[in-house]
């Protein structure tokens, strides 16, 4: 066997090995922790919740909702709720993103948030953040919050809002113009 001969077999033969230690099964790598695994996204939805009498509680809608499979958790981008009170709208709320929990029961509600009384006497909250009690219908936060009804207008630190109440309190730091 000359030696062109032999370097080629040499040559075809680690060729050989290589493709079958490249192509063996093996542990694949694990998904890394901080990697977000869906269960389900939709875009452009609408979600309602309803109570034990079969009374619509809330719709929720949005650009997108995306499921975390591990958590159940869900992440929501432009969420839009709205708050029944026998059958009829009482409350908005937007923002630019949310969240909800596994159970649809939390959620939270962060950056240019607006909740927003639809009958009068019309009052418009606006803040950062906001937490929801979904299925109590109670919005609360501690952060900044401006308030307005009409030509009145309140500033203060938290905000507690009995929604199926039509009620509303700033909880500290409150100042404002009231005009009668």
């Amino acid at each position: 066997m000359n030696a062109r001969t032999f370097f080629l077999l040499t040559l075809l033969g680690i060729s050989i090995l290589l493709v079958i230690f490249i192509n063996r099964p093996g542990e694949k790598p694990a998904a890394s922790a901080d990697q977000f695994k869906h269960s389900f996204y939709l875009q452009d939805f609408t979600l309602t919740r309803f109570d034990s009498t079969g009374q619509r509680q809330y719709t929720l809608q949005g650009e997108q909702i995306e499921q975390d499979a591990a958590s159940g958790e869900s992440h929501l981008t432009r969420p839009q709720a709205a708050f029944f009170r026998n059958d009829t709208v009482h409350w908005t709320a937007s923002a630019e993103k949310g969240w909800l929990n596994r159970e649809q029961t939390r959620g939270r509600l962060e950056s240019n948030v607006v909740l927003q009384e639809t009958v009068p006497p019309k009052t418009r909250a606006t803040t950062a953040t906001l937490e929801l009690n979904l299925t109590e219908q109670i919005a609360e936060n501690s952060v900044p919050v401006q308030v307005i009804q009409g030509k009145n207008q309140l500033q203060g630190t938290g905000l507690i809002a009995w929604l199926n109440q039509n009620r509303l309190q700033l909880k500290s730091d409150v100042r404002g113009v009231y005009v009668p």
